[in-house]
């Protein structure tokens, strides 16, 4: 994955959940709020997975807030993340956009 660094920060994100969905992509959720998601069907023309040497993610939601944990539910199409300080936000595995949040 990207060796992205959190602004004022010389180190890669802390990765705090993985998930894959039923098109291939697996989603990463961060510490320092960033929902990623990586398409590894993708392959090269040696039909090598792109995920391997994948530089920029395909999706990519900051939810400013530290993300604590992802899971996928493909029958409908969505995930859920829960976070430190937003609560609970319902995603959309097309795309990665916000659809609801909850802070209970």
């Amino acid at each position: 994955l990207e060796e992205e660094t959190i602004p004022g920060s010389s180190s890669p994100p802390l990765i705090t959940s993985l998930a894959f969905d039923d098109q291939g992509t697996l989603w990463v959720a961060g510490y320092d709020g960033v929902l990623r998601g990586y398409d590894y069907e993708q392959t090269d023309a040696n039909d090598q997975p792109l995920m391997l040497r994948q530089t920029r993610a395909d999706h990519t939601v900051n939810v400013n807030s530290p993300i604590l944990s992802v899971s996928i539910r493909d029958e409908i199409g969505c995930g859920v993340m829960t976070t430190l300080s937003r609560g609970v936000l319902l995603f959309s595995l097309e795309d990665g956009h916000i659809l609801a949040e909850w802070n209970p």
